[in-house]
């Protein structure tokens, strides 16, 4: 890809995209029913943008009905795990306002360690870095703590 697509692409994240860490409902870990992945989604009103995203860099795109009348659909394409990591490696030299949530996320995906059983349950201080960086990236996103 070239450096003007990404700069696009990094413009878009910028302004219509959302980086974080996404607290995932499941059983990865027994002893909190739940885990943490990093995420990158974009949400728009048609669905040129997020298509392209989601043949360029992996992913997926799904169609978000709204309830309300004066509101629009629109369309997400998110990314998760390694591919919204190899995306955000990509794509940090471009970004301008985001990159405190990039680079965040890059640390917290390159310390996850793969797991020899399926349901191995995470050690105490792993658990405490994930809930650290989570909440950490809540108030990155202007969510505060």
């Amino acid at each position: 890809m070239n450096e003007i697509d990404l700069a696009y692409v990094a413009g878009i994240i910028d302004g219509e995209g959302w980086i974080g860490i996404r607290r995932k409902k499941g059983l990865r870990n027994k002893l909190r029913g739940y885990s943490y992945a990093i995420g990158v989604s974009v949400g728009m009103a048609n669905d040129i943008i997020p298509q392209w995203l989601c043949l360029t860099f992996g992913g997926s795109v799904h169609k978000h009905k709204t309830r309300q009348a004066n509101r629009k659909e629109s369309w997400y394409w998110q990314i998760e795990h390694k591919t919204a990591l190899d995306f955000l490696k990509i794509v940090i030299p471009y970004l301008k306002l985001k990159i405190p949530q990039a680079k965040l996320s890059i640390e917290f995906q390159e310390n996850v360690k793969p797991r020899q059983y399926k349901y191995h349950p995470k050690t105490e201080e792993e658990l405490a870095i994930e809930e650290t960086q989570a909440v950490l990236m809540h108030s990155l996103n202007g969510k505060g703590a």
